[in-house]
């Protein structure tokens, strides 16, 4: 297996100066994530920050190598994604990497009953606008929406999806996109235990 991202005695910094109050873990970080792997990070906060380092965020120190995506090697292309679950005001239809995602349904509302059309399950899962020239992979798509048992919503619009419904819909939406790595982060939130074990079971079919 292809290793996607390598942290090797890798302090990281939010700045290019290793100054302590710049840092944001205290300690050098070893850690190699190869494909067709899959992992839980449980814990406080610093697991959404740890997430981000691996998507890129954060200058590598000592050197740039001291975190490397080796697949790039082999396919220069890499995709890297970040999908974040968090209660903030950043909704909709960009919804990737540190913004929202609608935690709550009403938030939903409020943000697609101000556009000119209210977005269809099989549309936002293509990331295809209402009057977009771009055409889905009917194939790809059904397929995904098999995986995240969506089958069946296509055309239902997307604001009267259930949280855990939508949650689904997100993972779709990222994995059409074919990512090399996909991290989501804190899919579980505000979530009843029946719709947290359907969204646990999404991302591997």
């Amino acid at each position: 297996m292809s290793c996607i991202v390598r942290l090797e005695g890798c302090l990281l910094s939010k700045t290019l100066k290793n100054q302590s109050d710049a840092l944001v873990f205290q300690k050098p970080i070893t850690f190699s994530l190869f494909q067709g792997e899959k992992w839980a990070v449980v814990g406080d906060s610093h697991r959404s920050t740890f997430l981000q380092a691996l998507q890129g965020s954060f200058f590598a120190l000592p050197h740039p190598r001291a975190r490397t995506y080796p697949l790039r090697l082999k396919k220069p292309d890499v995709r890297i994604e970040l999908l974040q679950f968090v209660n903030n005001g950043s909704f909709g239809h960009g919804a990737t990497n540190s913004s929202g995602g609608f935690t709550h349904l009403s938030s939903r509302y409020e943000f697609f009953k101000d556009r000119e059309v209210d977005e269809l399950v099989a549309d936002f899962v293509a990331n295809v606008s209402y009057n977009s020239q771009h055409k889905k992979d009917p194939r790809l798509l059904d397929e995904i929406l098999e995986r995240v048992d969506l089958k069946g919503f296509e055309q239902k619009y997307i604001t009267t999806l259930s949280n855990g419904q939508f949650r689904r819909a997100r993972i779709a939406r990222s994995l059409y996109g074919k990512p090399d790595l996909l991290m989501v982060d804190d899919p579980f939130l505000g979530l009843d235990p029946a719709a947290k074990k359907t969204v646990t079971r999404s991302p591997s079919g």
